[in-house]
């Protein structure tokens, strides 16, 4: 299965290794998705960063705010979490107990819940909400290789939202064949992690750089 670069291609080519640079974060999470159901298994670990509570966000495309999906106010160093597919998520780490909740919290790494779809369900097209980027799926590729595109399809448009402040979202965690996971195998699931941590890594880079840019400006004004 080749290494996929669909929505850089299309956006902006870029040399620099500092697109995959990001900050370190004290905790990890990645989505083990479940081959029987299709879901992704959330698993993250704050065994780094000990917290006396939890809480699973996904990020709404709306209003480009973080939503609980799933809190806990007993202390869990590590721990899964079913999530649906088609969302951007992340889990917090916090030492501020209810119904205060003032403590700062520890975010892990951001991670996209593939959605799987019949080949047949899988559109021809997905396109942003401002409808200024289409983006075309290769119908005639195998099924594995569509869900992939879609995915990364899906999840550009959410990062595209006109509420989404792509720069400020914490990093991706970069995939690699050295990772163990449950089966000790590489699966197509785990391509597709790959490359939905390619493309967004690049598309907040160039976030990035917009708004330093930005705040350079208003400070020569």
């Amino acid at each position: 299965m080749k290494k996929t670069n669909y929505i850089l291609i299309l956006l902006v080519q870029i040399a620099s290794s500092s697109v995959f640079a990001g900050p370190s974060h004290v905790s990890v999470a990645r989505c083990e998705v479940q081959m029987e159901s299709r879901k992704c298994d959330l698993d993250w670990d704050f065994s780094t960063a000990p917290s006396a509570r939890y809480v699973v966000e996904r990020l709404n495309a709306d209003s480009g705010k973080w939503q609980a999906v799933q809190r806990s106010d007993a202390m869990s160093l590590t721990g899964s979490t079913r999530v649906s597919g088609g969302y951007l998520y992340r889990t917090l780490g916090c030492n501020g107990r209810a119904p205060a909740r003032a403590d700062a919290c520890t975010t892990s790494n951001v991670v996209w819940a593939p959605l799987y779809l019949p080949e047949d369900e899988i559109p021809p097209f997905v396109a942003d909400g401002s409808g200024e980027l289409v983006m075309t799926i290769e119908k005639s590729a195998g099924h594995m290789e569509q869900l992939e595109q879609y995915n990364v399809y899906m999840m550009v448009r959410l990062l595209r939202g006109k509420n989404v402040d792509l720069a400020s979202l914490p990093p991706m965690r970069e995939v690699t064949e050295n990772d163990v996971w449950a089966n000790g195998q590489w699966s197509h699931a785990k391509e597709m992690q790959r490359s939905f941590y390619i493309n967004f890594s690049g598309m907040r880079e160039i976030a990035r750089n917009d708004a330093k840019l930005a705040g350079n400006g208003a400070e020569t004004n």
